[in-house]
């Protein structure tokens, strides 16, 4: 994939997946997984860090309960500051 940063601050602005791999370490019919993608974008947030906002992508599974092809989309609307540490 590819992470695209800020040049002044070198916060990251977005990291583009394009693809999965030995996710078979994780779960044994997770090789099924033929292609993967995504598209993940930050924003600022009380000033001080970056948080995924934006996130879309899609792929195609060969896994039983997950056969054929899939797509998402997930938007953040607002964080909420719950603790400020110093």
């Amino acid at each position: 994939g590819v992470a695209e940063l800020d040049p002044d601050t070198g916060e990251v602005l977005t990291i583009k997946v394009e693809g999965l791999r030995n996710l078979d370490a994780l779960d044994k019919d997770a090789r099924k997984l033929r292609s993967f993608y995504a598209t993940i974008d930050y924003s600022q947030f009380e000033g001080a860090l970056r948080m995924p906002t934006l996130a879309s992508g899609g792929g195609e599974s060969d896994i039983s309960r997950f056969k054929g092809s899939f797509r998402f989309h997930f938007e953040e609307g607002k964080y909420l500051l719950v603790s400020k540490v110093d």
